[in-house]
């Protein structure tokens, strides 16, 4: 089994009282080229999941997230044809994250929107789970973090 830690990362709506997933269309041979995901990768050997979404998230993005931003929402874990997978996936409230990152191809998406792009399968249940969670949170989620 593979583990995999990502970043659901999250910034205010500018549009509404609500947010934005930022997503990059992953790039790889295969059924799963194309497909919209969240920044995120293997976990490496020593290195707890945590660490390992931090660190990914430098690597892809340049963005340097905060421990105190961050949470582990759950742990998914999930088969594809051709890999088993256990996904922790972790919310990144991410305010001051800026500029669209240079490599790869990025989007910032509301809720709303975000059945217009074709997800991992995975991601589509955690983006479920998500929008689920946050909408129980009220204003609490966002708050959390700017104590």
């Amino acid at each position: 089994m593979i583990m995999v830690s990502f970043a659901i990362l999250l910034r205010s709506d500018p549009q509404k009282d609500g947010y934005q997933f930022w997503m990059q269309k992953r790039s790889e041979k295969g059924a799963l080229d194309q497909l919209w995901e969240f920044p995120g990768g293997k976990i490496e050997a020593q290195e707890s999941p945590k660490d390992a979404c931090l660190r990914e998230v430098r690597e892809e993005t340049g963005y340097q997230a905060s421990e105190l931003q961050m949470q582990l929402f759950k742990v998914y874990p999930f088969t594809y044809p051709d890999r088993s997978v256990c996904l922790y996936p972790f919310l990144v409230w991410a305010p001051e994250f800026g500029d669209k990152p240079t490599l790869g191809e990025w989007v910032d998406v509301n809720q709303e929107g975000l059945a217009s792009y074709k997800l991992l399968p995975a991601n589509e249940k955690i983006c479920q789970d998500v929008i689920t969670y946050l909408g129980e949170q009220g204003p609490a989620w966002r708050e959390q973090w700017q104590k």
